[in-house]
């Protein structure tokens, strides 16, 4: 599995896709784009995978581009990195469509590209020393993955576009408390952290989730108007569905056994 560009491991429901280039900081050339959209395709249909985990191997999430691969490009006068950014947008649709959670679990620095690609997901979490940062003007590169929807969307527009504007390199903590991050957590206990998160989500209903990931991927455009009518569809169809029959069993069982000791 060593060569492989992306390692897959399934526990519980629980699928980790690690990006596998440690070599290059898992920087994205063509190999590593079209097969981290494969699997999140396959995740997407495989009705045991209940929530994805997205990281990557050795000591950073993804550094980005690769950018010996653009260099490459440019000297051969290939435009094969133009290919690169088509596969990363069709990546993130797919993150953001597959009704699965996926949480992007940072080790190191998130950069440039790895750095939308990790505001794409559902979650982040990361470890007290990593670093995120939409670095792609240090190579006169426009933002791409994402990372120029989702930022200004998480952080406002100002800060947005003197970060990307500046190379802006935030801490973990700095992260955290403008929003991006849901969690940070000490190297020492992050993968204990991280899988009580990732087992709690795998043992939520599912069809809920995808409903919830739905109506958040819809509040980033609808009318209000439009948005609360979604919400109305979507209610409807979970009382109908066998999860909140169950639920409101448990809850009616439960609260019976603590009235009559």
């Amino acid at each position: 599995m060593d060569n492989q560009v992306i390692l897959k491991s399934n526990e519980s429901g629980i699928l980790t896709l690690r990006l596998n280039r440690p070599e290059a900081h898992n920087a994205f050339n063509l190999e590593l784009a079209k097969a981290l959209g494969a699997a999140l395709s396959d995740a997407a249909a495989d009705t045991s995978c209940r929530v994805v985990v997205l990281r990557g191997s050795g000591k950073a999430f993804s550094a980005g581009g690769d950018l010996k691969f653009f260099h490459l490009q440019l000297t051969e006068k290939k435009s094969e990195f133009r290919e690169v950014f088509a596969l990363l947008n069709a990546a993130i649709d797919r993150i953001r469509d597959m009704p699965q959670p996926v949480i992007a679990a940072i080790r190191g620095p998130a950069y440039a590209a790895g750095f939308g690609l990790a505001l794409a997901c559902d979650m982040l979490v990361a470890t007290h020393r990593s670093t995120l940062s939409p670095s792609f003007i240090n190579v006169a590169l426009s933002p791409n993955a994402s990372s120029s929807y989702f930022l200004p969307r998480i952080i406002g527009p100002k800060r947005a576009a003197e970060a990307m504007m500046r190379a802006r390199v935030f801490s973990a903590s700095e992260a955290l408390n403008l929003g991006m991050l849901n969690h940070v957590w000490a190297e020492e206990v992050f993968e204990e952290e991280l899988k009580k998160l990732a087992s709690d989500l795998a043992s939520r209903p599912q069809p809920t989730l995808a409903k919830i990931k739905q109506l958040m991927n819809a509040t980033l455009d609808n009318h209000w108007s439009e948005h609360i009518e979604l919400e109305r569809e979507l209610i409807s169809r979970s009382s109908s569905e066998p999860d909140f029959a169950a639920g409101i069993a448990a809850f009616v069982a439960k609260k019976s056994s603590r009235s009559h000791p």
